[in-house]
């Protein structure tokens, strides 16, 4: 079980994205982290598992693997904004529940302007594409290179892409970096630079060979003591370990949320995310990837 005490990380300068940089002051309090809901709601195909280590950091990791024969994966987005450009943000657990989810976990890196973290209502916007329902939204633009690659999805199949076309695809979104591709590891230093520091909360994707199987990974960051968050080659090891042979990480940091409805049909957080150095605290963000609820 979770230690229920923890402490919070020194501040670091955010970047204008939702991207993996922000921490909390040197001297933040004890703060009591929120409990975990678990996950026994059974939601056809989907299996749910926590992952919890201690060396060489405590590290608290929420594995789902999907069976795409059995649950078809979607990408979501929050309503347009009013003046046509971008989204509102809202939180995953909202668009979930917008969009008749079982489960879901945030999905693209996007932008607010004035380079700051969104209110919930405010307008975002995605960086990188978007296939929604068959429908290219979106912007093109990219992270110094971070957006080398994509997840995209069919009916019952997905597959991981270097670059971002997804042509055929149902749903998709660019991302990145790719942290595997047909089986190796890739080379992710690159991005460590973009990230400013190795650990942090994350969000990634995986998929096996067929393109049947999909795993969604949810680590748990900046919580010492607790769970101070995953490196890229944690994630490439933790997939490549779950039998994912190409994988490519998604946003993280303060927007990496797990959502999935218990057994008494109410949706709820299966994580622990820390947005605005609040433990349990949901970021607004823009885009889902998640399963449809069973009809």
């Amino acid at each position: 079980m979770r230690d229920p005490v923890l402490k919070l990380l020194r501040a670091a300068a955010a970047l204008s994205l939702a991207l993996l940089v922000a921490c909390a002051p040197a001297s933040a309090p004890h703060v009591a982290a929120p409990p975990i809901a678990s996950p026994t709601s059974a939601i056809p195909g989907v299996s749910i598992r926590t992952i919890e280590r201690k060396e060489p950091v405590p590290l608290v990791a929420h594995l789902v693997t999907i069976d795409l024969m059995k649950a078809g994966p979607v990408v979501v987005a929050s309503d347009p904004a009013p003046d046509g450009e971008g989204f509102v943000a809202t939180t995953a657990r909202d668009l979930a529940a917008h969009h008749g989810l079982s489960l879901a976990v945030n999905a693209s890196f996007f932008e607010v302007p004035g380079g700051r973290y969104p209110v919930a209502g405010e307008r975002a916007d995605v960086v990188g594409g978007l296939v929604l329902d068959g429908k290219r939204a979106g912007h093109s633009g990219t992270i110094g290179g971070l957006l080398d690659g994509a997840i995209c999805f069919g009916a019952h199949t997905a597959r991981v892409e270097k670059g971002f076309a997804c042509d055929g695809a149902r749903w998709g979104l660019a991302t990145g970096p790719v942290l595997l591709w047909k089986g190796a590891r890739t080379d992710t230093a690159f991005a460590d630079a973009i990230f400013k520091s190795p650990r942090h909360p994350r969000t990634a994707a995986g998929v096996d060979a067929d393109g049947r199987t999909l795993w969604l990974l949810v680590v748990d960051g900046r919580q010492p003591g607790t769970s101070e968050g995953a490196t890229l080659d944690d994630l490439k090891d933790i997939l490549k370990s779950a039998g994912a042979t190409d994988a490519v990480n998604l946003d993280g940091g303060g927007s990496s949320t797990l959502v999935g409805k218990g057994p008494d049909g109410a949706l709820k957080l299966l994580n622990v995310p820390v947005h605005e150095h609040t433990p349990g605290r949901e970021r607004p963000v823009v885009t889902a990837v998640g399963v449809e609820d069973a009809e």
